[in-house]
């Protein structure tokens, strides 16, 4: 009895383990990132962006190959990169970013030259209404190229309303 009762167990464990395996929650690589992107993004001094750090480090070794080559990843890395240098760096250029994607998100929504120009528009007063208060900001190099980023696709989307999307200075 002893052989049977031992085959009965093995072939318990070979059935229910992949059942098991199937039941426990499958891990996102990406969703992991994004989680730890959410962590970084709320952070709001070095102390905090410090310890969040460990966790991303660890993520890009172990996934550096797979998961982190894919486009969404490196978009999520640079993310972390932006929040963990806006956590460190000076609050007044996370405010600047925040507003500058806020325009860019309107722009983009824009589906007539009407409301691209409106957000031209909106968008230069709000600068020439800060200029003095965004005067003494601090930015890193990161936001720096963060902000010339989100430009490039403000630009891009009001020209897609504007003009059809050509160049400027192509007409």
């Amino acid at each position: 009895m002893r052989p049977m009762r031992s085959f009965v167990v093995v072939a318990l464990t070979v059935l229910l383990a992949p059942a098991a395996a199937c039941s426990g929650k499958a891990t996102d690589p990406v969703g992991e990132l994004k989680g730890l992107k959410d962590k970084m993004c709320a952070c709001t001094d070095a102390a905090c962006a410090e310890k969040v750090d460990p966790a991303v480090t660890a993520w890009t070794t172990h996934h550096e190959k797979g998961a982190g080559a894919r486009d969404d990843a490196k978009a999520l890395l640079a993310g972390i990169a932006l929040c963990r240098d806006g956590a460190v760096g000076d609050p007044l250029a996370r405010e600047i970013l925040a507003k500058l994607t806020e325009f860019r998100d309107r722009a983009c929504a824009c589906t007539d030259a009407a409301c691209g120009e409106q957000v031209q528009l909106d968008q230069g007063k709000w600068l020439q209404d800060n200029q003095a208060r965004f005067a003494p900001v601090k930015s890193t190099k990161a936001q720096e190229e963060a902000a010339n980023a989100i430009g490039g696709e403000t630009e891009k989307c009001v020209r897609k309303v504007t003009d059809g999307g050509a160049a400027p200075g192509s007409r």
